[in-house]
């Protein structure tokens, strides 16, 4: 099987993606950077949540308190994960498009 496309799609994508930071006004660190602090933030409030759980005298009342506050957080985090991909397939067709016509322009002069 011949692989010869895949340089070609790893440098659309990669093309893409400085598009689409670009665009939103930030880097490829900072996207980073945002995504750890979230995926930090999630470990730490799931950790808290289940020990205080486990260390309550009153189980029975605080029982599923850990769930009501790691479902809107999962949530958020799939949503924003998605709207990325969305955002990041938009990029490819543009990045697409202006080598379209980039290479109509170059060919009829």
């Amino acid at each position: 099987m011949d692989k010869a496309w895949q340089p070609h799609f790893w440098n659309l994508l990669a093309r893409a993606w400085d598009l689409l930071v670009f665009w939103m006004g930030t880097t490829t660190p900072g996207v980073v950077v945002s995504v750890g602090l979230l995926v930090v933030i999630f470990v730490i409030i799931t950790i808290s949540n289940l020990r205080l759980e486990v260390c309550t005298i009153q189980y029975a009342s605080s029982k599923g308190r850990g769930e009501e506050s790691i479902r809107p957080l999962f949530v958020s985090a799939v949503v924003t994960a998605l709207a990325w991909v969305i955002l990041l397939g938009v990029f490819v067709g543009r990045v697409v498009y202006e080598d379209h016509t980039g290479l109509v322009t170059s060919t009829a002069s």
